[in-house]
């Protein structure tokens, strides 16, 4: 589904970074619904003798127990990334918004849209170091 990147493909494309954290509070809502569904079963199955319809059957306290356990399992690592991943958003956003104008639209234009230095360089009248250095800024603040 998602590649996890290492550290020299650091996750610089604030777009790409958006999508996922969006997926990730998806999937996190779900199994966190998915939680509170099991418990109140667990609840109704424990106060009365019959389920409710929409309830699960048949289930005992333990299998609901342990599918409680697994969902809590797989969401503690996404969790975990949603929040790394929330820092990082929020430094890159900081670090785009301390710069100027001309710097942030070659940002964009880096990163975004995926041109090269020289290709930037040619449309804003700077040459290809210029260039680099005005990424490299964002990338040290």
């Amino acid at each position: 589904m998602y590649k996890q990147l290492d550290e020299s493909e650091l996750y610089t494309n604030l777009f790409e970074l958006k999508k996922r954290k969006n997926e990730l509070e998806i999937f996190i809502k779900f199994h966190k619904n998915r939680i509170n569904q099991l418990k109140d079963t667990l609840n109704i199955s424990r106060y009365s003798k019959e389920p409710k319809i929409d309830q699960i059957k048949n289930k005992d306290i333990s299998d609901i127990m342990v599918n409680i356990e697994k969902i809590e399992a797989k969401l503690l690592p996404k969790e975990e990334e949603y929040n790394d991943m929330l820092d990082l958003i929020n430094e890159l956003e900081k670090n785009y918004k301390s710069n100027n104008e001309r710097d942030k639209l070659i940002y964009l234009e880096y990163y975004l849209k995926g041109y090269s230095s020289i290709k930037i360089g040619i449309l804003h009248g700077i040459s290809d170091r210029q260039v680099r250095n005005i990424l490299k800024r964002f990338t040290q603040n």
